[in-house]
């Protein structure tokens, strides 16, 4: 009814029609919430994470919930009167169905009393009021209603520490890779096939992320704001680590080959890889997370000083498992071969999944093979899941949930670091505190330290979670 006083009553129905069912498909189909996050999830997201979506068991509830209800709305005949009349009549339709809520609720009082207090998040699921709720949150937050924000430094650089000898970093930033099945951490599978050959590398068991989705995580963990106080909105036009890096004379390289930085890096080198680089290298259906490893042999032997290179993965996103490896990396049969989770079974899901995280350290494995021919420099490879993702526990799939009530699989994140004969990492006292519970807040102090950069607020961020010589 709120609809109908900004435009026709058949229209704003049949946006009201559509959305509901667009939002019960995913609700349904994968427990998704759609709250402001989930809004910008979507309006974040690229074609080929968009097509994994686009199911027939999308288009045909679309169809049947969505599109006939319309079709048979606009056939119906409909008597014009005048503008006056239609907006007094949407008015007084919009008040008494406002009274008749407000009336049911005051007459069963009690029990929609205790029922909220015993499901305080039920207003989630209202649908579509919510969806439309989400929308004009997200709006508000893209669209400020205030002064025009830009981009300012909120640190300054205190001290860089002349290096002996050149750093070359890999940062691998994982998609949707959860702990528990990163046999690094007990997982009854191996999924670490290819980095269990090097027992230098230290996993640390206890990592957390910022997020439960990529518009949220990937800012939130380069920024200087922790995960309690930050705001999205403000994020990029404030100065994140890679920003200072890059001013303290650090070549930062983002290599993506996901859905974008998330604005992280606007003010360094930005390299797409989610397309073929070149007309040697062709991406069958989508790029593999090994094309980001192109050409950095000579990336590294052409830089004058430090380097690091951020490497953005497609890794394990859903719900087209599948699709993230090559046939060699199945190694886990039956899989899911559908991008519509409930034709398959939960083993068949996990398998497709795992499969994927075997894909995943093979490309970490490639990167410390690659930088083991730099033995001459400070090397380092560290690997950060951004986020985790459900697999059809209790119902739920994917991942996004707001962070409060989240499961542990979407906020629990495997990492890990590997460092070559000549790194500045202090192997035996970064693996005696890997036990220890980290999170995203860590990795900026980590970067810092690790280039031997001191800034203003140094002191003000969470430890390392690396301990250097």
């Amino acid at each position: 009814m709120l609809l109908a006083t900004v435009m026709s009553l058949r229209l704003a129905v049949s946006v009201s029609i559509l959305t509901a069912s667009l939002a019960s498909y995913f609700m349904n189909t994968y427990s998704v919430i759609f709250d402001a996050v989930m809004i910008r999830n979507l309006f974040e997201t690229n074609t080929a994470e968009a097509s994994d979506l686009m199911t027939l068991g999308l288009m045909l509830n679309v169809f049947l919930t969505g599109v006939l209800p319309i079709l048979l709305l606009w056939l119906m005949p409909f008597k014009a009167n005048g503008i006056w009349h239609s907006i007094k009549f949407r008015i007084t339709a919009a008040f008494v169905a406002l009274l008749l809520i407000l009336s049911s609720v005051v007459i069963d009082s009690a029990k929609m009393t205790s029922f909220a207090r015993e499901h305080r998040n039920i207003h989630v699921y209202a649908n579509p009021i919510y969806p439309f709720y989400s929308t004009f949150r997200y709006a508000q937050e893209v669209w400020p209603f205030k002064e025009e924000l830009y981009y300012h430094e909120i640190t300054q650089i205190t001290e860089v520490s002349p290096q002996p000898i050149k750093n070359v970093t890999i940062l691998i930033i994982g998609e949707t890779a959860r702990a528990d099945h990163f046999s690094q951490n007990g997982y009854h599978r191996q999924t670490n096939i290819y980095t269990s050959e090097h027992p230098e590398i230290i996993n640390f068991n206890h990592f957390y992320s910022c997020g439960t989705s990529t518009s949220i995580s990937v800012p939130c963990m380069f920024s200087y704001q922790n995960q309690d106080s930050f705001d999205v909105t403000i994020a990029p036009f404030e100065e994140n680590v890679l920003d200072t890096l890059a001013r303290a004379g650090v070549e930062v390289v983002w290599r993506d080959n996901n859905s974008g930085s998330k604005h992280v890096a606007d003010r360094v080198t930005y390299q797409d890889y989610s397309r073929p680089v070149n007309e040697s290298y062709v991406c069958a259906g989508e790029c593999r997370d090994e094309t980001l490893l192109t050409g950095l042999d000579e990336l590294i032997r052409s830089s004058n000083g430090d380097v690091l290179i951020v490497l953005h993965q497609m890794g394990s996103h859903g719900p087209a498992y599948f699709q993230r490896y090559d046939e060699t990396f199945e190694v886990f049969t039956p899989v899911c071969l559908s991008s519509e989770l409930s034709q398959c079974t939960q083993n068949e899901i996990i398998n497709a999944y795992d499969n994927s995280i075997i894909y995943t350290d093979y490309v970490i494995n490639e990167s410390i093979k690659l930088l083991e021919k730099f033995n001459a420099y400070s090397t380092n490879v560290i690997y950060i899941s951004d986020h985790g993702e459900s697999l059809g526990e209790a119902g739920l799939y994917l991942h996004g949930l707001p962070y409060g009530f989240a499961p542990e699989s979407q906020t629990h994140v495997p990492a890990m670091v590997w460092s070559g004969d000549r790194s500045n990492i202090d192997r035996a006292l970064t693996s005696k505190n890997s036990e220890n519970v980290y999170t995203h807040d860590n990795l900026a102090q980590t970067l810092l330290s690790l280039f031997g950069i001191s800034t203003t607020n140094s002191k003000e961020l969470p430890q390392s979670f690396i301990v250097f010589r």
